[in-house]
């Protein structure tokens, strides 16, 4: 059986060699519902809200989308999965930078590899991971395109065959098959796995609620496993001059998610147990710019419960994104 355990693109260049480990994809069979066990007490509690007092009720809160143009802005990712006892841990440093452009906004993202990361690929790939790729970003803050997608495919695609790093490393057949199939993906999938924790920057962007109450809606929204619509319920816990605090609770239909599940997943072996999504819940608390619309500090935790041939398998993630000052 392929490990289900799921985590975040490193990066556009480099995320299926250096952290990507998809979950299998077949349908399920008939069969009772299993019963998952209590959760595992390494899955992190969500912090709790600001210790000020609540805002006054019936304020209204408009985030905008208007991002600093011509800086650099340096972000720190920390993701933790588990698909059991063990967690799994990923540190993420990404670099973002906005200009203008005729319909919205030009957006780098520059991965920044560490050196045990550097060390575990070939070095051309590891070096394609800190180049900018450049996404074309609506006045909505969602992702377009990606600038010159067909060299960044030839660009990989070089750098997945290269064998030039001392001692030569090969790359697994399991990450050259997901990123084909990344490849294959529709537009907005695709390019939501490719921006990977960047979006969490955008994830607040022309966001409006109101103090007192817990608006529900229908957004897209970044899982675990991608991009995918959600019923959100957003909660306004704190606003300041220039800032706001937001908890937004996501759920993502199972099957919304078992679909794109198999549709990055690698065929399975013959006579594999076959699996289904049973459900998904996903929380944040975020610290948003009402100047910018960027989120400076996201602190998440995601859940995942599959039946895998009659057994329940629960995937968690936390997630904390920050910026970093200078």
């Amino acid at each position: 059986m392929r490990r289900l355990a799921s985590s975040r693109l490193m990066a556009a260049a480099s995320a299926v060699a250096m952290f990507a480990s998809p979950p299998a994809a077949s349908q399920q069979g008939p069969g009772p519902r299993p019963v998952c066990p209590p959760d595992l007490p390494s899955l992190a509690p969500m912090p709790a809200p600001s210790a000020e007092s609540p805002p006054a009720p019936g304020v209204r809160v408009a985030v905008p989308f208007a991002p600093p143009l011509g800086r650099t802005l340096r972000y720190r990712a920390h993701l933790t999965s588990w698909e059991g006892p063990r967690p799994e841990i990923n540190d993420i440093e990404f670099t973002l930078r906005f200009d203008r452009a005729a319909s919205g906004y030009r957006m780098d993202l520059a991965f920044i590899p560490s050196e045990a990361q550097r060390e575990s690929v070939p070095r051309a790939v590891a070096e394609l991971a800190g180049r900018p790729v450049t996404f074309l970003v609506a006045m909505d803050a969602s992702i377009q395109a990606l600038d010159d997608e067909p060299a960044f495919w030839a660009a990989l695609e070089a750098a997945f065959a290269a064998r030039a790093a001392p001692p030569a490393r090969a790359i697994p057949v399991e990450a050259v098959e997901l990123m084909r199939a990344v490849r294959r993906l529709p537009d907005e999938q695709r390019l939501a796995m490719l921006a990977g924790p960047a979006l969490q920057v955008l994830a607040a962007a022309r966001l409006e609620a109101v103090t007192g109450e817990r608006r529900r809606l229908t957004r897209a929204t970044q899982t675990m496993f991608g991009r995918a619509l959600a019923e959100l319920t957003v909660t306004v816990t704190r606003v300041e001059a220039d800032r706001a605090e937001i908890s937004l609770e996501a759920a993502v239909p199972p099957e919304r998610l078992q679909a794109m599940l198999q549709a990055v997943a690698p065929p399975e072996p013959a006579g594999a147990q076959a699996f289904s999504v049973l459900s998904s819940s996903h929380d944040e608390r975020i610290e948003v710019s009402l100047v910018t619309g960027l989120v400076s500090h996201v602190a998440g935790r995601a859940v995942v419960e599959m039946d895998l041939g009659g057994r329940c398998i629960r995937i968690r993630q936390n997630v904390l994104v920050e910026a970093v000052e200078g």
